[in-house]
């Protein structure tokens, strides 16, 4: 197959890159390649070659893509991904909770506190008084008497003294003479004949 006589009389094998007419040998077109000896094949899906008489094709860089035949890499969009070379004409999306990596080479989760719809280009901040764990498609708010933690991954219980209601971003410290338990919603008043204690967790007796 990849032999050329010009005089009849003597066979050449064709160089890699190149293939066998029957009378000689032809450098392969862009977007394919061939070995020494060989026919001329289109470069599979993620490879090109963007030169005619190579001899093999080249991988396309992670974050682009080809079709087969192609003679140069194109870049994914600003949702995609691809892999080195990967075996694929387009790129891929992620699916929530994920966006791609700087070099959109792969999906990666999002950090605690951020989330992510399915194909999105980009993890986001939840909101005040929201949190998502780490790989979330969306923030959810803490019930009464909790709060977001510092990274916004969890909620967290309000102190003793403190209250929040449902979705607060913070505890609030309850006003003189109003005390309440831990997780509470709201502080309440001290009867007569008491005070709060310190850190207003509780009534006490008044001492006379």
């Amino acid at each position: 197959a990849g032999y050329v006589s010009a005089d009849r009389q003597s066979c050449i094998v064709c160089e890699a890159g190149t293939e066998s007419t029957g009378r000689r040998c032809e450098n392969c077109t862009r977007g394919s390649s061939s070995s020494y000896g060989g026919r001329c094949e289109r470069c599979p899906d993620g490879q090109i070659q963007s030169l005619p008489g190579r001899p093999r094709c080249e991988k396309c860089p992670a974050g682009r893509y080809a079709a087969a035949d192609a003679a140069s890499c194109l870049p994914c969009a600003a949702n995609g991904v691809a892999g080195s070379g990967e075996r694929s004409g387009s790129c891929s999306t992620c699916e929530e909770g994920h966006a791609p990596d700087a070099a959109h080479a792969k999906c990666e989760a999002c950090e605690a506190g951020k989330h992510a719809a399915a194909e999105q280009p980009g993890c986001s901040a939840c909101e005040a008084g929201t949190v998502a764990p780490a790989g979330s498609g969306g923030c959810s708010g803490c019930a009464e008497g909790f709060v977001p933690d510092a990274s916004r991954a969890a909620c967290v219980i309000c102190a003793a003294g403190t209250f929040a209601a449902a979705g607060d971003a913070r505890c609030e410290a309850c006003a003189a003479g109003w005390v309440s338990g831990a997780g509470m919603p709201e502080c309440t008043p001290c009867r007569a004949g008491r005070r709060a204690s310190d850190g207003n967790a509780t009534c006490v007796l008044c001492k006379p």
